[in-house]
């Protein structure tokens, strides 16, 4: 089971896996939600790629070309709120697998008093253009009650 999958409210994590120490986990108190969140992604994703910057708040002087979508490989994380009832966990698996997305491990959680669910996942490598053909599709469900998060899990 996914360490990340048991995060939640206004705590926040970061999955880090290291050649020595296999795979640590920093967890905490947020301090701002999505906004925060993605900026601390961000600066570790930027450590991880190994660009420096000369001060904090400046780019780098070097500039790097975007790679295109679709030559994105990678894994994902992604998470959905959904409809508690029978039948939508079968309707996510089909998209996911008519865009050629493999599961790596799956987490359903009841949200307690609703009828509402949450269903977090993580993939094996795969395409970036997949995936978000995918979350496109899979927010046009009805039973998908609001618009998908993803993460993408850098090797």
């Amino acid at each position: 089971e996914c360490m990340l999958s048991k995060v939640d409210g206004v705590m926040n994590a970061i999955s880090v896996i290291g050649d020595k120490v296999g795979e640590t986990l920093y967890y905490g108190a947020g301090a701002g939600g999505e906004p925060t969140a993605s900026a601390v992604i961000s600066d570790i994703i930027e450590i991880a790629r190994k660009k420096s910057s000369l001060m904090l708040g400046f780019e780098t002087p070097q500039k790097l070309p975007l790679k295109p979508k679709e030559e994105i490989q990678c894994a994902y994380y992604a998470r959905l709120l959904v409809s508690d009832e029978k039948g939508v966990f079968s309707q996510i698996s089909a998209i996911l697998a008519q865009n050629d997305i493999s599961l790596n491990n799956v987490l359903q959680k009841e949200i307690p008093q609703s009828n509402k669910a949450k269903i977090l996942f993580s993939t094996h490598t795969t395409n970036e253009k997949s995936m978000l053909n995918a979350l496109k599709e899979l927010e046009n469900l009805q039973s998908v009650l609001d618009t998908p998060k993803m993460i993408r899990l850098e090797n």
